[in-house]
């Protein structure tokens, strides 16, 4: 599985470069739980967009997309309006690339 994270809005609106992540560079614990919340989250079924009805002004917008195989799908989405299952996959994916699991 490969997901790609990009991040961008905020305060100075700075868009940087997408963060990709492929779960079979990651510990097979990392990569077994990041499989299964993406799962979990029902990740492939979801709408592309995921937003508050009310912008949010300095907020960070989240571009997440999974390639499993044949399947691949992208979501944006907010902090605020993600439903938990995918806020704890952005979670993970976020903590997992702070531990260099990036390619």
């Amino acid at each position: 599985m490969v997901i790609t994270l990009q991040r961008f809005g905020g305060v100075a609106g700075i868009l940087r470069p997408p963060s990709v992540l492929d779960t079979g560079r990651c510990t097979p614990a990392r990569c077994a739980e990041l499989e299964s919340l993406a799962h979990q989250s029902g990740f492939f079924e979801l709408p592309a967009e995921i937003l508050p009805d009310s912008a949010t002004p300095d907020s960070f917008q989240y571009e997440l997309s999974v390639k499993d195989g044949a399947k691949a799908h992208s979501v944006t989405t907010t902090e605020s309006a993600a439903p938990e299952t995918l806020r704890a996959l952005l979670h993970a994916v976020r903590e997992a690339l702070r531990e260099g699991s990036a390619m």
